[in-house]
């Protein structure tokens, strides 16, 4: 097998967008920014967040708003979800769990 026979497997098994997302929400950035980083859809950003968490052992919780994009990351579930409600997160009548900006 030719080295670029094997180069053209390895680059369909190995994504490095899904390690430069799961890098970028850990520091926090926006899922626009890490769209437009990583030239992937919203959808596409989403996903590999929720690939990122498994393989990582963390939680992510997601603005219950349609369109809305914010999240809080952390540990656990109840460690992220106390982060996000010492941030401003809140339930509303449905027990959806809203970002600050969503909540008003």
């Amino acid at each position: 097998m030719s080295a670029a026979a094997v180069c053209v497997r390895l680059r369909a098994t190995i994504d490095l967008r899904d390690g430069s997302v799961g890098y970028l929400a850990g520091r926090g950035r926006s899922v626009d920014e890490i769209a437009d980083a990583c030239e992937m859809s919203r959808a596409d950003v989403r996903a590999a967040m929720r690939a990122a968490d498994v393989r990582e052992g963390r939680c992510t919780l997601w603005c219950a708003t349609a369109t809305c994009q914010s999240y809080a990351r952390g540990e656990a579930h109840s460690a992220t979800l106390d982060r996000a409600l010492a941030l401003g997160w809140r339930h509303d009548l449905r027990a959806r769990l809203l970002c600050p900006r969503c909540s008003r």
